[in-house]
């Protein structure tokens, strides 16, 4: 429904992709569809960790973002995006890139 919507207003969108969507048939049946419509594709993480939760450390996060990464950087609408999952960007210390 969303992208009969976009494509009646002739609109484009960025996606952005938790991975744990994508590793099934139905999952690949909706990237490719956005892709094709020429929407772009962008990471959302693999499993939409919460980067504020004391228990998931740079280390953890960063592997969910490669992992998700890993997923989606074949598409051919693949941008370098990143959304936060749940606008949640952690501590100044963890956004540092080192």
């Amino acid at each position: 429904m969303i992208l009969d919507q976009l494509t009646e207003r002739d609109l484009q969108a960025v996606l952005f992709v938790c991975g744990r969507n994508l590793d099934n048939e139905q999952g690949e049946k909706i990237m490719n569809s956005w892709n094709d419509a020429g929407h772009i594709i962008a990471n959302h993480t693999y499993s939409h960790l919460n980067y504020n939760n004391p228990t998931n450390d740079f280390e953890k996060f960063r592997n969910d973002i490669l992992r998700c990464d890993s997923l989606i950087n074949s598409y051919d609408n693949f941008q370098k995006y990143f959304r936060f999952p749940m606008l949640k960007a952690g501590e100044q210390e963890k956004k540092e890139i080192q």
